[in-house]
C-alpha cells in the first residue's frame, strides 16, 4: 500500500516495501506490478548484450538475448543501460499536452501527470508522440550535432543519438560551450527561416505556430537543406551572423534589416 521499490539487473530482481523484502535469482523473465497505491519506483538495468527498452504510460519492458523484464503501472521509472552492448530505447507519449519531454547528454526524460520516466545510457533513444505545446531544450557541454525536421528534433554527441518526435513548437538554447552544428530540413510546402545575429527561427509551412527557435553562443554552423518540392526562403535579418550558414538546394535568399 505504501511506496514500493522494484529493482532488476540481469537475472536478479528485488521487490521491497513496507513489511516485505523479496529477492529472485536466476530467472529469465522478471515482472513487477504496482497496483496498490503509493508512489512506487521501478529501476531496471540492462543486460550485457544488445537490449531494447520500451516505455509506455502503463508499462515498461526491457528485452535482451534470452532475458525479459516488465514493470506495470509504476509512478517512477528508471531504465539504465550500464552493462555494454548496443542498446535502444523507445518512449511512447500520449500526444496530449500532459506530456513533458526533455533530454540530457545521454538521457531522455518523459513525464505526465501520473508517471516520471528517466532513460539513460542507451546508444539510441527516441520519444514518440510528445504532445507538449512547447518543448524547451538545451545543449550540453561539448560539440553536438542537431538535425531539425518539422516532426522531430535529433541530437548526436558522437556516442548517443537522441530523438524527440513532436509536431509542436520547439525552443533550443545552446550556450553550454562547444561548437554546435545544425542541419535543418524543409517540408514540401512553403518554408521560411529567419536568420538573426545569434539565433534563427524556422517556420514550417510559413506557419507562425509551427516553428523551431534556436539561440545561443554555441551555434557554430547552420546547414540548410531544401530537399523537397516547396519554396524555401532564407530571410537574413542581420548584416553579420555569429555562425556560418551553408545552403543546399533551392533556397531563395533575402535581406530584411527592418
Amino acid at each position: 500500500v505504501g511506496d514500493d521499490f522494484f529493482y532488476t539487473e540481469s537475472t536478479y530482481c528485488q521487490a521491497t516495501g513496507t513489511g516485505y523484502n523479496h529477492h529472485g535469482y536466476g530467472f529469465e523473465i522478471n515482472i513487477g506490478y504496482s497496483r496498490n497505491g503509493g508512489n512506487d519506483t521501478a529501476q531496471i538495468k540492462d543486460y550485457s548484450g544488445d537490449d531494447a527498452a520500451e516505455v509506455h504510460t502503463d508499462y515498461t519492458s526491457l528485452i535482451g538475448s534470452g532475458q525479459e523484464t516488465y514493470a506495470f503501472e509504476f509512478e517512477q521509472i528508471d531504465v539504465l543501460a550500464v552493462n555494454g552492448g548496443t542498446d535502444t530505447a523507445a518512449i511512447y507519449g500520449t500526444n496530449t499536452t500532459d506530456d513533458q519531454a526533455d533530454w540530457g547528454d545521454n538521457y531522455l526524460d518523459f513525464d505526465t501527470s501520473t508517471i516520471n520516466t528517466h532513460v539513460s545510457g542507451f546508444e539510441t533513444a527516441e520519444a514518440f508522440s510528445i504532445g507538449q505545446t512547447t518543448i524547451n531544450l538545451t545543449d550540453f557541454s561539448g560539440s553536438e550535432t542537431f538535425s531539425l525536421y518539422e516532426d522531430r528534433v535529433i541530437k548526436s554527441n558522437g556516442t548517443t543519438l537522441l530523438t524527440i518526435w513532436s509536431e509542436n513548437q520547439v525552443t533550443l538554447t545552446c550556450s553550454q560551450g562547444g561548437s554546435d552544428s545544425f542541419n535543418t530540413y524543409d517540408t514540401e510546402a512553403f518554408d521560411v527561416i529567419e536568420l538573426n545575429k545569434s539565433s534563427f527561427d524556422m517556420y514550417y509551412r510559413n506557419n507562425s505556430s509551427d516553428y523551431h527557435h534556436v539561440s545561443g553562443s554555441s551555434i557554430s554552423t547552420l546547414n540548410l537543406f531544401a530537399t523537397n518540392s516547396g519554396i524555401d526562403v532564407a530571410e537574413r535579418k542581420s548584416l553579420t551572423l555569429d555562425y556560418t550558414v551553408n545552403y543546399s538546394g533551392g533556397w531563395v535568399q533575402t535581406l530584411n534589416l527592418l
